[in-house]
């Protein structure tokens, strides 16, 4: 292997207004595809042109990069000046239209408000329109979020605005991407709705487009699994291009989703039958499994996943598996959601056995190794929790 083939890509992740590196940090610990991650926020900077100029300046080469919200404006930029220097770009919670007429009184309104009554205020207003409108907010990721806001000031935040109202007209740089290109919304996103997303793939038809349930225009710290999941299949397909894999594909390939359907229902099935030999072999050699009760650690390695199951207390298990969507970024990648309700009883000698109802969901890696398509990863989370 050269030294070339050696070296880690370099991922540039864009912070959106008021937001620093604590929007990405848990997507950067849920990533399993090996980056030289930079991260970089814009505090004071009132200009997108200057953002993007600054990012430019401190990377050297080529390099990938995912901007969130105003971060995905200056993705765009960065793009238009970097004289190809962008081996592929994702854009997050973000658009490319110029300020509404409504938008200098609408933002100047909140920037007086920090400005007057600080930003605890600011965030009391301003976050609770940015978190999914389609279900709960956890307390602790608003707690997170508001401490984000606090850490700002009112005239870094003075200048952001500017910088938005500003902003330039990004369409045709969209229309000109031939780069392997990113969109994600979520389903609860109000601000840059999936909608706009979709308006968006419309202008790059070439694009992927990712609608992430249950989150809301925070969806890096709402949904931080599903979108490292979405980035390590964006970056899957910088190396195929890299390696001559630009072929067109069908993105809604009825074989490819009807294929990697069947595995996830399969999964479930030899799951429940305890058949764990099987079942690890539905995963790659190197693959990354996160149990839903601990999705922050994953187990690595088809060795490993197998000894994981194996090794768990016996017990009884029905899992359901609903709501599968699966979008194909390749002839040889998908990502697939799914939504799980598991009835799970660890004694199955008693009489009357307690049964435990879980509510979660899974976020899926999927690649075609031969003929069969295998999981890359499989990501696990628990919404709720009740006994019956």
């Amino acid at each position: 292997m050269t030294s070339a083939m050696a070296r880690k890509p370099v991922l540039a992740l864009l912070c959106g207004l008021l937001c620093d590196e604590d929007i990405w940090r848990d997507v950067i610990a849920a990533m399993a595809v090996a980056a030289d991650v930079r991260v970089f926020s814009f505090p004071n900077f009132s200009s997108i042109p200057d953002m993007a100029e600054h990012v430019l300046a401190s990377l050297q080469g080529r390099f990938a990069v995912a901007g969130h919200s105003m971060g995905g404006r200056v993705a765009l930029e960065i793009v238009s000046r970097g004289e190809g220097r962008v081996s592929a770009i994702a854009l997050l919670n973000t658009g490319v239209h110029p300020p509404a007429a409504d938008e200098p009184s609408s933002r100047g309104r909140l920037v007086r408000l920090a400005s007057t009554d600080g930003m605890t205020a600011l965030a009391d207003e301003w976050l609770p329109p940015m978190l999914n409108q389609s279900g709960p907010v956890r307390a602790d990721l608003r707690a997170r979020l508001v401490a984000m806001v606090e850490r700002s000031s009112p005239d870094s935040f003075a200048a952001q605005v500017r910088a938005l109202l500003t902003r330039p007209d990004a369409a045709a740089v969209l229309t000109r991407l031939e780069i392997p290109t990113l969109l994600l919304s979520a389903s609860g996103d109000a601000w840059s709705p999936p909608a706009q997303h979709e308006a968006m793939r419309g202008l790059c038809p070439r694009a992927d487009l990712i609608i992430v349930p249950e989150g809301g225009h925070m969806v890096p710290i709402e949904q931080p699994i599903t979108v490292a999941a979405a980035l390590d299949g964006w970056l899957a397909r910088i190396a195929e291009a890299d390696c001559g894999g630009t072929k067109p594909f069908d993105a809604a390939d009825p074989d490819i989703i009807r294929a990697c359907t069947q595995q996830i229902n399969r999964y479930a099935r030899l799951n429940d039958a305890a058949a764990y030999a099987e079942l690890s072999e539905m995963f790659t050699e190197d693959a990354v499994f996160a149990r839903p009760s601990d999705p922050h650690n994953p187990v690595r390695g088809r060795a490993a996943i197998r000894e994981s199951f194996e090794s768990r207390p016996p017990r009884r298990t029905l899992h359901v598996i609903f709501n599968v969507k699966v979008a194909v970024q390749s002839p040889t990648r998908a990502l697939a959601t799914s939504d799980v309700i598991l009835l799970s009883t660890d004694d199955a000698a008693l009489a009357a056995p307690v049964i435990t109802r879980f509510q979660g969901s899974f976020t899926d890696v999927l690649s075609r190794v031969g003929s069969e398509w295998l999981f890359a990863e499989k990501r696990g989370q628990i919404t709720s929790k009740s006994v019956l």
